[in-house]
């Protein structure tokens, strides 16, 4: 997913960062419900970019 790719990733946090964290959060919802089964470093990968889209939004480490 764009979530993952860090250069794709921040350009769509910089076009609209409250969007990128919607579909981060989307993508570990369907994870937490079982409709997407992603292995576990791709989960992994997945809340550790959730942190950093947090991390923009919040102005921290900009």
């Amino acid at each position: 997913t764009f979530v993952l790719d860090d250069a794709m990733r921040d350009r769509m946090a910089a076009l609209n960062p409250k969007a990128s964290m919607r579909v981060a959060n989307r993508l570990i919802e369907a994870s937490d419900r079982n409709y997407w089964s992603p292995d576990e470093a791709t989960l992994a990968a997945l809340h550790a970019a959730t942190d950093a889209i947090e991390d923009r939004l919040e102005g921290v480490g900009i």
